[in-house]
């Protein structure tokens, strides 16, 4: 299950829970759930925020195809009150609302999602933007907001929600809170940790292609191998017929043909498709090794090489990448704690990164 279906199970869930007062939270404006009327001078529109976690609500929800293995190690972990497996996911009760980071946190670890609600302190003051211009609200209390808890309490979010005003200028309702996440494109300083593997590509010779061997020896062997010819002029139906009878083709149609993965006679082919104009495709070779010691693979051909290495951020600024090494993949080759400059760009949630779309060594 993707997280955009997580989110609408979790929907459903808090709707539940919010009407039977389970987890009902002193001083929270009341939840907007969408579609209600509004009555006398009420006015709504949008308003954004920045405010401060003061808690969450003490469970959490996480895919229902979450293995086995996981589930039993969550149910025997401290904190957790109980996993109970719903129509569409597993839904985590803790023990106490503090517990809800450190489990998310946890579950990250484990490439695991998970989502919570955010009860998220709203300034006294709203500028509130409506179909007639700007409103100035007032405000109490807390929203309550769908989210991955990835950051701990008195974190400041920025949230973007619905807001409906009455005459008096209150906040009386709000809808469709959320989170907004930033953009972030930008380079860091970081360090080599290792070498992860080192890639070559090859484009290999039609005739070439039964030649190469046992490769093994260098590394995970990936080859796309092509035996066929394509024809510029489509042929004739007699050529077609004449040609079907060649001892080295396994399939002919107008277009192409197929030979024996064995023959790669380019003289006996050109020869024996004198009277056609046809093109021999190139096959793909890519050698991984997973090791720095590996011998380097001695074929007779011009090899793309590509390092990938294991980095870490010095001085990581206001966010927060975590604890794990990023991947890099470049065709520069590195020494081990060699310093470089790294391009980055990701998405992050308060100061914690969420997503790393990609890292790169600039040119």
């Amino acid at each position: 299950m993707d997280k955009s279906d997580l989110i609408k199970v979790l929907v459903v869930v808090i709707a539940v829970l919010f009407l039977t007062e389970i987890f009902a939270f002193r001083g929270s404006i009341p939840f907007f759930g969408g579609g209600q009327q509004t009555l006398g001078h009420n006015v709504t529109g949008t308003t954004s925020f920045n405010g401060s976690i003061r808690t969450y609500d003490p469970f959490l929800l996480i895919p229902a195809n979450t293995s086995q293995a996981i589930t039993d190690q969550l149910k025997s972990r401290e904190g957790v009150k109980s996993v109970q497996l719903e129509a569409d996911g597993y839904m985590i009760e803790t023990e106490t609302r503090d517990d809800v980071f450190t489990l998310a946190g946890y579950l990250r670890s484990l490439n695991v999602s998970s989502l919570s609600v955010a009860n998220v302190v709203v300034p006294q003051n709203l500028v509130v933007s409506t179909a007639g211009g700007t409103v100035n609200a007032s405000a109490a209390g807390v929203v309550r907001v769908l989210t991955e808890p990835l950051l701990d309490v008195d974190n400041i979010v920025s949230v973007n929600m619905t807001a409906i005003v009455d005459e008096n200028g209150q906040l009386v309702n709000y809808g469709a809170a959320s989170i907004m996440t930033q953009d972030i494109t930008e380079r860091f300083d970081a360090s080599i940790l290792r070498l992860e593997r080192k890639t070559y590509s090859y484009t290999i010779p039609w005739e070439d292609r039964d030649g190469l061997g046992n490769l093994s020896a260098f590394g995970k062997v990936d080859f796309k191998r092509i035996d066929s010819m394509i024809f510029k002029t489509p042929l004739s139906t007699s050529q077609v017929i004449q040609k079907k009878q060649l001892p080295y083709i396994t399939y002919i149609d107008q277009g192409s043909a197929l030979v024996e993965q064995s023959f790669s006679n380019s003289s006996m082919l050109a020869k024996d498709f004198n009277d056609t104009n046809y093109t021999l495709l190139d096959s793909r070779l890519v050698i991984t090794a997973n090791s720095s010691t590996t011998e380097d693979p001695s074929l007779p051909y011009d090899a793309t090489i590509r390092f990938t290495y294991s980095i870490m951020l010095q001085n990581q600024s206001r966010y927060d990448f975590g604890n794990a090494p990023l991947i890099v993949e470049t065709d520069k080759q590195y020494s081990e704690n060699a310093s470089v400059k790294v391009d980055i760009s990701a998405v992050a949630l308060g100061d914690k990164v969420t997503i790393v779309r990609s890292v790169s060594i600039p040119s």
